[in-house]
């Protein structure tokens, strides 16, 4: 572990700050990082230019500007992030962000803990002198990541797994089953399979759960639209990354939906989470934050 002391000792030669209102300083293998957009705090989190800390660490890093995604690849590893999502991947498997990544001052920002350590690096942060070292020699197993929900832990993405796997299944009025589903008969048989009992229709499923804005929507909530009356006429099941999975009618079936398509854009309605919000990451500590 001598690359992790020499990381440490870097932290030890910063120069106390004078106030809590000091920038935190960043250092990536003993060398401190210029960022054009100083890192930043939200929620307790740190959030740093991306190209700035993951191209220093070796990343491959990519933008689709469509869809707001970065992607970055290292070595086996791969991340890949939404601006304001909180759902992220890690090596392809979704995970919870308790901070999304954002757009600060015309810059992408990630959260240098979760991206860090996706990546394999090991991740130290010092409270007294606001001082964060990464250090790439140091690597961190993929189960040693303290930045990363384990997706086996939460119910929504099971959910949101389910009724990616009932994609094709025909539609059918007053359906339940996968012999043929209605939109509410739908979310209904996903939800049962989890242990989560819903109403039958979607204006009583509307009424159910907790109320959740769409920048925090998460794998297995349902999102709810105003197709052809007034009210939710039609419900479906958020699977990540701006696309829910709904039994959409006769010709389409079950299929896959973009939110931010025109037609469903203006007549969205709202979303309800009917699982019970998942843990925080375990780096959620003082201690280990940002």
């Amino acid at each position: 572990m001598a690359a992790a002391a020499a990381a440490a000792a870097i932290l030890l030669i910063a120069p106390t700050p004078a106030a809590a209102a000091e920038p935190i300083r960043t250092y990536l293998n003993g060398r401190e990082l210029a960022f054009d957009v100083p890192p930043q705090v939200e929620n307790g989190r740190a959030l740093v230019p991306a190209r700035g800390l993951l191209q220093a660490m070796g990343a491959d890093v990519s933008w689709d500007d469509r869809t707001r995604t970065v992607v970055a690849i290292l070595g086996d590893r791969s991340i890949r992030l939404r601006i304001d999502d909180r759902v992220a991947y890690v090596d392809g498997q979704p995970v919870v962000l308790d901070t999304p990544p954002r757009i600060r001052s015309g810059r992408t920002l990630v959260p240098l803990r979760f991206v860090s350590e996706g990546l394999g690096a090991w991740v130290n942060w010092d409270p007294e002198l606001r001082a964060i070292a990464v250090d790439t020699r140091v690597q961190v197993s993929r189960s040693g990541s303290t930045a990363v929900l384990a997706r086996s832990s939460w119910p929504g993405f099971r959910m949101a797994e389910i009724a990616q796997s009932l994609v094709g299944k025909p539609y059918a009025w007053g359906g339940t089953t996968p012999a043929g589903f209605d939109c509410s008969g739908f979310t209904l048989y996903v939800a049962r399979q989890v242990g989560v009992e819903l109403p039958r229709t979607s204006q009583d499923q509307f009424a159910v759960g907790t109320p959740v804005r769409v920048e925090d929507l998460l794998p297995g909530d349902l999102v709810f639209y105003s197709t052809y009356g007034p009210g939710p006429t039609h419900v479906g099941i958020y699977i990540g990354e701006g696309r829910f999975v709904s039994a959409l009618n006769q010709s389409a079936g079950v299929t896959v939906t973009e939110m931010d398509a025109p037609w469903w854009r203006g007549r969205y309605l709202g979303a309800r989470r009917v699982v019970s919000l998942p843990a925080a990451p375990t780096a959620s500590t003082a201690a280990e934050a940002p």
